[in-house]
């Protein structure tokens, strides 16, 4: 269910904030530790990002695929932490 904002504060630049419920969260936590960095990045088409105008940008090739692999870790540890703690997760970009 998505968060409302706040009466006066309509623009949150990417939208309003959600979240993941915990039962959300447990399921991504579980399929995020079966991925390897490898996984993650097979079959992405660096130049597809960039048409499609995904961020952060700017995709223009494989290095920043790598770049955004290397963080796989630590996103696999803050959901298993979460999914342990049978919390939910707010998903906000600022």
């Amino acid at each position: 269910m998505p968060a409302v904002p706040p009466p006066g504060e309509d623009d949150w630049g990417y939208g309003p904030p959600t979240y993941l419920a915990p039962i959300d969260v447990a399921t991504a936590a579980s399929r995020l530790a079966a991925l390897t960095a490898d996984d993650l990045i097979r079959g992405v088409d660096p130049q597809e990002l960039k048409r499609a105008d995904i961020y952060p940008g700017p995709w223009e090739g494989p290095r920043e695929l790598t770049w955004v692999a290397h963080y796989l870790p630590d996103v696999q540890a803050f959901f298993a932490a979460a999914a342990r703690d049978n919390a939910a997760v707010i998903c906000w970009l600022d």
